[in-house]
């Protein structure tokens, strides 16, 4: 991976920060996820929760 890549996992990976726990992954269909809100949330994360946008790194990258 490159530095910039290496960056971004990282990131992704230590957010500082948990509201869910959820597994992704792609078959046949596409892209799929499953999960649920963690229920630690009050009504105040979950709502900043359903409000942010989503976030991804998609680039391709080579060798993957």
């Amino acid at each position: 991976m490159d530095k910039k890549a290496t960056d971004a996992a990282y990131h992704y990976d230590h957010t500082g920060a948990v509201a869910a726990d959820i597994v992704v992954g792609d078959d046949e269909f596409g892209i799929w996820f499953s999960g649920a809100l963690r229920s630690s949330l009050d009504v105040k994360d979950i709502r900043a929760v359903r409000a942010a946008a989503l976030s991804g790194d998609w680039r391709r990258l080579v060798g993957r």
